[in-house]
């Protein structure tokens, strides 16, 4: 066994994505338009050569959101077909979903007989596609995860996963505008005429829609882009989208102005990425006010930058937020919500609209003039969910705080996020148990804060370190592997499935020992090889981890299997131009 001495660096290291992007672009002179990313500036991936021009910006796009991944080192494989478990994943991934399959706790008997399924993170993605309605019980019988995805069969789950089953049934008598649509089964008809109307799966230059024919790995980033375009979700609990306020490119930071009036601080690697209108730019390009969506790698390092329109008039699902500003209890009952632009938005009620208030159900009733909340809604401004969060919770290295009115706080967290926050004057502040001023907070100190309704209310000054596991014993446990975080210390999360004293499905955040031992399929390998999915055992002592035992499982992919391609050996545009 290889021991991996882990050197420690003030580099900070992208664990999921290898990216080569040119860094030597310079602001465009003066009086110049906006300076467009070249195709040679941006290599991702060595198999996504120029006869992929047609789906190379979906490729880059989807895999900087982490919708669809990569193989090893710098391989998409392209040609390669889409499984039915992977489809599966990559709708739950762009619907947001993908969390609730690592949290899931109970894996339902009829998922548990599909004995194809030979990965164990397969059968929470299945169960949340069942749950989502991706999946009906009554396919499970026949359905083959390993076996390559029809187009038409892919439309039926993206339909699904945009809850619009209702409208495609509506569908199932339409006559499709296509030579082939005879190819298309009846009970399939509804979906794939919707999709097309939707824009979301067309057509080629002939006409044809080839219901019957496998999606290869470049067709599906293009689908999946297309959903991207027509559909706004939250990454719940990451405070990722806002307006920019601040740009520092020589810091290589980024602040926000979050819609529950946070400032929030991000640093983004060198080079990164802007998309604007469906092209690539630099972020030269970004202006002062826009609104963007960040993707953050597992450092929390900005790694893409989503510009968002204001009105988002072209979404058929779109998140606003903002503040409460008139309710209408009645037959139907509406909200209204001063959102992005600073402008009076309404909305609908309906009987399934889902009200949240702290993750828990609640009742239009409990909502209150003045509360921040994020809705979910229709183009139709029909709301489909309602949330809103009266208490939140931080915790970080204090940076500064203001001790004159408003009375204010600024920490790092230990993303390297940072958050200015404004401090009741009446703010509860205890260290070791004991109730202090909360002048007497210094600089570097760790701590805990609570927020009700966007101020701080309590604030704990505690010790780091008792954050993580402390037990002066050994310890074993196993799971898998959500977060790397490689800093002056190296932590990592695991979601565990089981650990010796019999927890199961809980998060546990570990320090690791910088002599640790680690193999990866039985070689010897270091900290650097290892990829939030595998699946991982650990041991330690005195909460630090000094064994790492971990096995690769692919997406539901199987590596061996042969690729079926077409006849000169390359992928079809299936848009052809459009």
């Amino acid at each position: 066994m290889k021991k991996a001495r882990l050197i420690k660096t003030l580099l900070v290291f992208t664990i999921i994505f290898t990216i080569i992007v040119s860094t030597a672009q310079a602001a465009p002179p003066p009086g110049k338009g906006p300076k467009k990313f070249k195709q040679k500036d941006r290599i991702f991936f060595e198999d996504v050569t120029d006869t992929l021009n047609w789906a190379k910006d979906a490729i880059d796009k989807m895999f900087l959101k982490g919708i669809i991944k990569g193989y090893g080192a710098n391989m998409f494989k392209p040609n390669r077909h889409v499984t039915h478990l992977e489809g599966i994943i990559m709708a739950l991934r762009i619907m947001g979903w993908e969390d609730e399959a690592f949290e899931l706790e109970t894996i339902p008997e009829k998922v548990k007989n599909i004995k194809s399924i030979s990965w164990a993170l397969g059968f929470n993605y299945v169960t949340v596609a069942l749950e989502k309605g991706l999946l009906k019980a009554e396919e499970l019988l026949y359905f083959n995860p390993n076996e390559p995805a029809k187009r038409y069969e892919i439309a039926r789950y993206i339909i699904r996963a945009l809850d619009m089953e209702e409208e495609a049934e509506e569908r199932m008598n339409a006559k499709l505008p296509f030579k082939d649509a005879g190819q298309v089964p009846k009970d399939a008809v509804g979906y794939v005429a919707l999709i097309n109307e939707l824009g979301i799966m067309v057509g080629d230059r002939n006409g044809k829609f080839h219901a019957n024919k496998p999606l290869t790995r470049a067709e599906m980033a293009v689908l999946i882009s297309r959903v991207d375009d027509l559909v706004e979700v939250e990454d719940e609990g990451k405070d990722n989208k806002g307006e920019v306020v601040d740009i520092d490119g020589d810091d290589l930071t980024i602040t926000l102005l979050l819609r529950n009036d946070f400032e929030k601080t991000f640093s983004f690697l060198e080079g990164v990425p802007v998309y604007r209108n469906k092209s690539f730019y630099d972020i030269d390009d970004l202006r002062i006010g826009d609104i963007v969506q960040l993707t953050l790698n597992k450092d929390g390092k900005v790694i893409f930058i989503d510009v968002l329109s204001r009105e988002n008039v072209d979404k058929i699902l779109r998140v606003v937020e903002g503040r409460i500003t008139a309710l209408t209890i009645a037959d139907k009952s509406t909200v209204t919500m001063n959102t992005y632009g600073h402008t009076d938005e309404t909305f609908e009620f309906t009987d399934n609209t889902k009200i949240l208030i702290d993750g828990k159900r609640a009742r239009i009733e409990d909502l209150k003039i003045g509360d921040w909340a994020k809705a979910q809604v229709r183009s139709n401004r029909e709301i489909v969910e309602i949330s809103v969060r009266v208490k939140r919770e931080f915790e970080g290295e204090v940076i500064s705080t203001t001790l004159k009115n408003p009375l204010s706080i600024r920490i790092k967290t230990e993303n390297g996020d940072r958050y200015t926050l404004n401090v009741d004057e009446n703010v509860k502040v205890t260290r070791e148990r004991k109730r202090v001023s909360f002048r007497t907070i210094e600089k570097g100190e760790y701590v805990k804060l609570v927020l009700i309704r966007g101020v701080v209310t309590e604030i704990e000054i505690i010790d780091e370190e008792s954050e993580f596991e402390d037990e002066d014993e050994e310890f074993e446990a196993e799971g898998i592997l959500k977060e790397i975080r490689i800093g002056e210390k190296i932590y990592i999360t695991i979601l565990i499935q089981k650990d010796d004293k019999g927890q199961k499905h809980v998060e546990r955040k570990y320090e690791v020992s910088d002599e640790v031992e680690i193999e990866l399929e039985g070689e010897g390998a270091d900290i650097y090889d290892l990829k939030p999915g595998y699946t991982v055992e650990i041991e330690g002592n005195n909460g630090i981890v000094t064994k790492i035992d971990a096995e690769i499982r692919d997406e539901g992919e199987n590596e061996d299997e042969e690729i079926d391609e077409n006849e000169d050996g390359e992928v079809e545009d299936e848009n052809n131009g459009d």
